[in-house]
Parts: C-alpha cells; structure tokens; sequence
C-alpha cells in the first residue's frame, strides 16, 4: 500500500472522515510526487474516490456526487513550484480536475443520460 493504515479498523470501528481525507491526500500527493509527468490509474469504490475528489479539488464531496458503477475521474497535477493557483504539497501542486465522475462509458448510447453526459 502507498499509504498504510496506522491503526487498526474492522467493523464498527472505522476511520473518520478527516482521517480518510487525510489518507486520501497522502496518497495522492505521495503517488503524483513519484510519478511526475506520468498517467497514475487508481481504482477504488465510492468513498475513496470523492476523498481524493474533495482533497484535489477542494470542493466537497456532493459537487462529485455519487460514484456510479464504473465511474472515472481525471486530475491534472504539476510536480515542483508554481506561480499559478493551486494547492502544493510535497512538491506537487494540483491544477485541476478535468473530468469528475464520468460514467457515459458503460450506458447505453439511446439514453437520456449518456446523452446529457452525466
């Protein structure tokens, strides 16, 4: 794992919300600061996702929404200093997101959603 858990959780004994954020930026600072200039692919179910989401874009979780099946996100970020705006952390600074939530890839192309784009 590129961030370990420092604790131990099982059920009904979980990891709170400003700890998963915390873990969720970690590990995207972590993994954009090894790989710069480089695609990173992360997979992973709904909370996770919009943590990373909200600890990149820092907007909140519900400008995201809910993760549907198979659902992607795209985040462009830089690696050293930047004059631009942005948050930078570790030497790596976040620009923005480019596509969030997206999940017109698995739709059928006739409905009204993959129409809208949503």
């Amino acid at each position: 794992s590129a961030v370990p858990l420092t604790d131990d959780f099982c059920w009904k004994t979980f990891e709170s919300w400003k700890m998963q954020l915390a873990r969720a930026k970690t590990l995207a600072d972590t993994l954009a600061a090894r790989h710069p200039d480089e695609t990173i692919l992360l997979l992973s179910h709904g909370s996770p996702v919009t943590h990373i989401f909200e600890v990149v874009s820092g907007k909140d979780w519900t400008v995201h929404g809910v993760c549907g099946y198979a659902s992607f996100s795209t985040y462009r970020h830089e690696s050293g200093s930047s004059e631009e705006s942005g948050e930078k952390t570790n030497g790596v600074c976040w620009k923005e997101a480019i596509v969030v939530n997206n999940s017109t890839h698995k739709l059928d192309e006739n409905s009204a959603e993959y129409k809208s784009g949503h």
